[in-house]
Order: C-alpha cells, then structure tokens, then sequence
C-alpha cells in the first residue's frame, strides 16, 4: 500500500505529524542524555518520560495543526486555480488559461521528432451582443451553455 503525500491528502499530515513527532522526541532524549548518568532512578524515570511526553503532546499537536492549515492552504489553492481558469457560466476554460494551455501543447508538439496528429476547434460567436440585448441575458447565458 502507498501512502499519498500530495500536499491535499491526509497521509502528508499523518506521515509529517508522525516523523516529526518522533524527531522531536529523540531531540529530547539525546540533549538530556547528558545528564542521565548523574540523575537517581527515581529521577531518571522522570526525566525519561518528560522527554518522551513533552514533544509527543506539545511537537504532535502542534505539527498535527501545522500540516492541517497547510493541506486547507493546498485545498483552497487548488480550487482557486480552477475557478481562476475557468468561466463560471460554461465551466469551460477562460481566454488565458486557454491561450496557456494551447502555447504549452504547441512548445511539446515542436520539441518531438515525430509530429502526433491533432486538431484545434475554436468557436467565435460572433455578434453575441444582438442576442443578450434582444432576447435578454437569460437567453444568451442559456446560449452559451448550448454552445
């Protein structure tokens, strides 16, 4: 099984909360390992589970909540993107995200040695206008869609 450690799944969080949780921890037991030899047993189970509870509830909650906010960062940015390219209206691609995209496809296309077939299909409808101011708005947005 594969974990997703996309910037929008729940596995990057769990992984990132868990590796770095256990980071921490070992943080923990290594600087105060210097004082292990001198401490009473009494002491040393103390100072023990100190360095093991201390990162695990204050390290994991706090990288838990770190990652959370940044997977809703990744979520939000991905769904701004969309809308950002895209018309709202016909949920087709808008001028600039079309223009991007087919400046892309046309760099790929020139960089390979063995041309692939394909076909460009752009509908310009033309005096638009006339129909939103005669037939009203309504009409011309149930046009679009058609189109």
């Amino acid at each position: 099984m594969r974990i997703d450690l996309s910037p929008t799944s729940w596995g990057r969080v769990v992984v990132v909360t868990a590796a770095g949780t256990a980071f921490f921890i070992a943080v923990a037991f290594f600087v105060d390992s210097f004082n292990f030899p001198s401490l009473s047993p009494q002491a040393l189970l103390w100072a023990k589970l100190t360095d093991l509870f201390l990162p695990l509830v204050l390290g994991g909650s706090f990288l838990f909540f770190l990652m959370w906010k940044m997977r809703q960062l990744a979520i939000t940015q991905k769904e701004l993107s969309v809308i950002a390219a895209t018309d709202s209206l016909t949920a087709v691609f808008n001028r600039g995200a079309f223009s991007m995209l087919v400046e892309a496809y046309l760099d790929q296309a020139r960089d390979q040695t063995v041309a692939d077939a394909g076909a460009l299909l752009i509908v310009d409808a033309d005096h638009f206008k006339s129909i939103n101011d005669r037939l009203g708005h309504d009409c011309g947005d149930q046009a679009l869609r058609l189109i």
